[in-house]
């Protein structure tokens, strides 16, 4: 059908001829934290609703098990460095088997790279090593919700007996996902690395596979692909269920996913309002369980350490919180509001599990106030605003881009100057934010058309990329689904329209958040460098196309090829030093292993040429950067660090933390096992947490740096 047209190649520009975007290296300080342009509508205390999102995001009381807070898996320059219990098997890839170590295992520099070669130059050299496992985060054990706990009553269903009534009621499952040892149960592993969250507000979508919505829906991660979602809004004197589009919300979207996740921080099944229900209880002190310093930039006002040094908590309750940050006509309301067991079980579904993970227990339906069944609203704004204060703006770099010539070292300058030329990296980590992801890139242009590894042309979502570090079939990334049967990728999600002759209900928005009159799939151009015609996303080519096709008579593309498979939004960089392991997967432990990989054209990139970005590629052929200009490379990584989170210095510090470290034993043998369940054979091993490795720290930061991933130097392999 397509014969005697002309497929887009070399006559139109190929891989090779390509130059660098015009997205060049800017300080930070330059661009404004992005913010919801009807955030009005809801806060009324932006102060009041940062202090809120901080004590939220740092409390232990979050989790089912009232130990998992979402600080538990980003206490380390924003990310996760803990190494006992951090492997996932490639779950992904539908693999539940274990390559290296297993369950409870400690990781050790030797592990590392995942993917080992006899010439780390050469990535058809012999491979030593491979194993499609995850070095990511501990989160909860397998279990079922069945309730909260009443304020001051016993556990009637342990896995412990407690008056602990962050502990949620719930029932121990056997873990499907090979998440044991000898049979007992461990805490489970997230499939993807953990991201930093610092400087996370520039990004236009968050997690990396952009699951996390750039609109709010006030509910849960995908905005308005959910059609269902609702919030509860008292109208005059009527207490009315609407719909919430809070635009530049990705933050937010991303907040209340990891809440409910049976992975991250929860028994399976457990609504939203659920969490409000006992978080909002008569009682319950936020923070309990941990110490603010007096002197905490944010919290400091409300810590009870003020009156009683060392005292957890804080001097006001939740309630207190959201009254004062949000507008009465979310929480005001007195009449009741009943959720079913089908609405709050749907919720579940529309979480941010990867791993579907349906619960055994039902739910009965339930009654809330107005402030409960809003707490996801609260949550995901009050803890978005607390990161946009998380900005890392500071470093020697942004220092150099404002005019101080001192503030980088010859090397430095040197790797800078490799970072922007023949290193390629400002290809996909562009801009003052590093990252072609970022709000103020991705509003200019939603979708490209770029050449691909197999030089052919393909549509893409601006800032996700597939670039050879795991075969493309192992993880899906983008190019995966939402819980509604539509595509992750947003190309993808317009060609379903595009498809049936109808226009993509996607608008574009400018960099504040406000909606234009054109839509994003109406215009597309070709990436910066690539001479490729502008023209609208065309249907989708017919299998196995590896190419658009383009008629020279019209000028227009005839069909469009999209790559989105195993791409993954490209991360901010900065304090890379500190955020190891790199990578979706997590498989390289330093940053010259992590330059090794880009200098040999990744480890995957001829398996996955259809789909792979053109920049990746052996840098410099025939022989690559030389080790001086890879040490160079790394020192300009290295100069990107923000001292004040390098010191946990204001705006990073933070409360005390205990965090799950894995369990007494190792992977083949756990030493001790948690009291039984009744009626209930299912086992699990004796938590090890860790209450010394974050420590409580006020606004002047701590009196040493946190280091790298195992300690390790940045330029060693």
């Amino acid at each position: 059908m397509l014969a005697g047209f002309i497929v887009v190649l070399g006559s139109l520009g190929t891989a090779a001829a390509q130059t660098p975007p015009p997205n060049q290296l800017a300080s930070l300080k330059t661009v404004p934290v992005p913010e919801p342009p009807n955030l009005a509508e809801f806060v009324t205390d932006k102060a009041a609703a940062i202090r809120l999102g901080k004590a939220l995001f740092w409390d232990m009381q979050v989790g089912s098990d009232g130990v998992q807070a979402c600080a538990s898996c980003h206490f380390h320059a924003g990310a996760d460095s803990r190494t006992k219990n951090q492997l996932s098997p490639g779950l992904l890839a539908g693999d539940r088997t274990f390559q290296l170590g297993g369950p409870n295992y400690t990781l050790s520099a030797a592990d590392f790279p995942f993917h080992r070669l006899s010439d780390v130059n050469n990535r058809a050299s012999t491979v030593l090593f491979d194993t499609n496992d995850v070095a990511s985060s501990q989160g909860v054990f397998r279990r079922d919700f069945v309730d909260v706990v009443t304020p001051g009553t016993l556990q009637v269903l342990p896995p412990l007996a407690t008056t602990d009534t962050s502990v949620d009621r719930c029932n121990r499952v056997a873990d499907p996902d090979g998440f044991t040892v000898g049979g007992v149960n461990v805490r489970r592993v997230e499939p993807r690395n953990t991201p930093t969250m610092i400087n996370a507000v520039y990004n236009f979508r968050n997690f990396w596979d952009g699951r996390a919505n750039n609109h709010f829906n006030g509910a849960n991660p995908f905005g308005d692909r959910d059609p269902d979602n609702h919030i509860w809004k008292l109208v005059g004197v009527q207490l009315q269920q609407v719909h919430v589009q809070i635009p530049l919300g990705s933050l937010a979207s991303q907040a209340v996913g990891p809440p409910g996740s049976p992975f991250e921080m929860s028994c399976a099944n457990r609504a939203f309002a659920k969490i409000g229900h006992k978080l909002l209880a008569p009682g319950v002190v936020p923070l309990a369980k941990q110490v603010v310093a007096p002197d905490d930039s944010v919290l400091g006002p409300l810590s009870r350490s003020l009156l009683v040094p060392g005292a957890p908590g804080l001097l006001v309750s939740y309630n207190t919180l959201i009254e004062k940050a949000f507008n009465p006509a979310y929480w005001v309301a007195s009449s009741p509001i009943t959720l079913s067991s089908v609405v709050m079980a749907n919720e579940q579904h529309t979480g941010m599990s990867l791993i579907p993970e349906p619960s055994q227990t039902v739910v009965p339906d339930s009654s809330f106030n107005q402030m409960e069944a809003n707490f996801s609203l609260f949550f995901g704004l009050s803890v978005q605003l607390y990161e946009s204060t998380l900005i890392a703006n500071d470093t020697r770099v942004d220092r150099f881009l404002e005019g101080n010539t001192t503030a980088l070292s010859a090397d430095e300058q040197a790797g800078m100057a490799i970072f922007t030329g023949p290193g390629k990296c400002i290809a996909c980590h562009g801009g003052p934010e590093l990252t072609n992801a970022s709000v103020r890139n991705v509003t200019n242009e939603r979708l490209e058309r770029m050449h691909m590894g197999n030089d052919g042309i393909a549509v893409y979502d601006n800032g996700f990329y597939n670039i050879g570090t795991r075969p493309t079939e192992d993880d899906l990334g983008v190019g995966g689904s939402d819980p509604f049967g539509n595509p992750l990728s947003e190309t993808r999600y317009c060609q379903q329209f595009v498809d049936q002759g109808q226009a993509c209900p996607i608008k574009n928005q400018n960099a504040s958040g406000q909606f234009l009159m054109t839509g994003i799939a109406d215009m597309i151009v070709a990436r910066p460098g690539e001479n490729i015609p502008a023209d609208r996303l065309r249907p989708s080519c017919p299998p196995p196309a590896t190419t658009s096709v383009f008629n020279p008579i019209t000028g227009t593309f005839i069909c469009d090829r999209t790559n989105v498979m195993g791409a993954f939004k490209a991360p901010q960089l900065r304090n890379v030093e500190l955020t190891g392991p790199y990578f979706h997967n997590g498989g390289k432990s330093t940053l010259l292993q992590v330059v090794d990989f880009y200098n040999r054209g990744g480890d995957f990139a001829d398996q996955n040429q259809d789909n792979l970005d053109p920049n990746i590629q052996v840098l410099l052929p025939p022989t690559g950067l030389s080790e001086v200009q890879k040490l160079q490379l790394v020192a300009f990584l290295v100069a990107l660090t923000d001292d004040r989170v390098r010191f946990d210095r204001a705006p990073f510090d933070h409360p005390s933390l205990c965090i799950p470290n894995g369990h007494p034993g190792n992977n083949v043998t756990i030493t001790a096992l948690s009291p039984p369940q009744p009626n209930n054979p299912v086992q699990e091993a004796t938590d090890a947490l860790d209450c010394s490795s974050v420590q409580v720290i006020g606004a002047g930061g701590r009196a040493t740096p946190i280091q790298p991933f195992l300690n390790l130097s940045p330029f060693q392999r």
